[in-house]
């Protein structure tokens, strides 16, 4: 499949199916050529066109996650400059599903901020303030000092979703467990 037919197909209301022809598509193939091409997409100018691709990734993610940790840092900076809640959700997610192997080395500062940041506004769409809660505690499960950092952030978070308070239920758990494991309680 080419770009463009790619591009036609994602310029318009997308399905489940129409997901799945196209992850299915990343799958099948030897080399990562129609990847490369659905990820130019994620950058279209075209916020549809875009925000479809991102949907398309989030399927992907699930089965290659180490094709993604690559893009790491081109994902971070469209996930901190994008005013699109669909996109910045979107993104957000395949950076939660990026980091979870991470060792905690090198681990963006700017980007452990923007989860601390968006965690706490209530503006925020709960749906993103959920994944940032969960990518902050992926950024900073190796660091005792930053970890007591998300606590007390996440202490301080009053909301009412459900999925937020399961969300923050869920990481102060594991908050706790990494405390008592480290013998630090």
């Amino acid at each position: 499949m080419r770009l463009c037919e790619i591009r036609k197909r994602l310029d318009r209301r997308i399905h489940q199916d129409d997901i799945s022809f196209l992850a299915s598509l990343t799958r099948c193939e030897k080399t990562s050529k129609t990847k490369e091409m659905l990820y130019t997409l994620v950058f279209d100018d075209d916020q549809r066109v875009s925000a479809n691709a991102l949907w398309v990734f989030t399927h992907i993610a699930k089965d290659d996650a180490r094709w993604l940790s690559d893009k790491q840092d081109e994902l971070a900076d469209l996930a901190m400059s994008t005013n699109n809640a669909t996109s910045r959700r979107l993104l957000l997610t395949l950076l939660l599903h990026a980091t979870k192997e991470t060792t905690g080395e090198n681990i963006r500062i700017d980007l452990l901020d923007f989860c601390l940041e968006r965690i706490q506004l209530p503006s925020e769409p709960s749906g993103i303030r959920a994944v940032c809660m969960k990518l902050a505690y992926n950024l900073c499960r190796h660091y005792t000092e930053l970890l007591t950092e998300l606590t007390i952030t996440m202490e301080t978070v009053s909301s009412t979703s459900p999925a937020l308070l399961a969300a923050r239920r869920n990481i102060m758990k594991r908050i706790s467990s990494s405390h008592k494991n480290d013998g630090c309680m």
